[in-house]
């Protein structure tokens, strides 16, 4: 018995079952250029996103830095006296 992918009519079944025409159809209604755009403004969103994100997180950081400065400088004041 031979090996499922040497057959090549089992193959072609199996694939026109994996995508069907109906599947397809969505894609037609847009054009490439559409369906590309908005798949890039997806991305970009998603990019800008996680930016912000990552811009909150270093803010909240550097918030922790600079009280951590200010208390070192009121320990030192503290000190010097």
């Amino acid at each position: 018995m031979g090996c499922f992918w040497e057959d090549i009519g089992v193959v072609m079944l199996k694939a026109h079952e994996a995508i069907s025409v109906e599947d397809l159809k969505p894609l037609g209604v847009r054009s490439s250029h559409k369906l590309m755009s908005s798949h890039v403004h997806r991305s970009c969103r998603s990019q800008f996103s996680a930016l912000l994100d990552e811009a909150k997180k270093d803010k909240d950081h550097l918030k922790t830095l600079e009280k951590s400065i200010d208390t070192e400088k009121a320990f030192s004041k503290l000190k010097d006296k």
